[in-house]
């Protein structure tokens, strides 16, 4: 399989370098599912993947970056 070079966060739906992800063997392309900034944030607030959604949504909205 050839190495992808970028991939989308399933939480914040932003299509990021492979390198802002974690590596995870147990998914088919090595990554983890989110990117390292959100995987980061859910470490520490313990949020559920809606709960991060919903927080980062709200996040890039205030800063124009991203709107659901």
């Amino acid at each position: 399989m050839a190495k992808v070079k970028e991939k989308t966060c399933t939480v914040t739906g932003l299509t990021l370098p492979t390198s802002e992800f974690y590596t995870n063997e147990t998914q088919q392309d090595n990554l983890h599912p989110y990117c390292k900034e959100v995987d980061n944030y859910r470490r520490v607030t313990e949020f559920t993947t809606p709960q991060l959604r919903r927080a980062f949504n709200a996040a890039y909205a205030i800063k124009g970056h991203y709107q659901s």
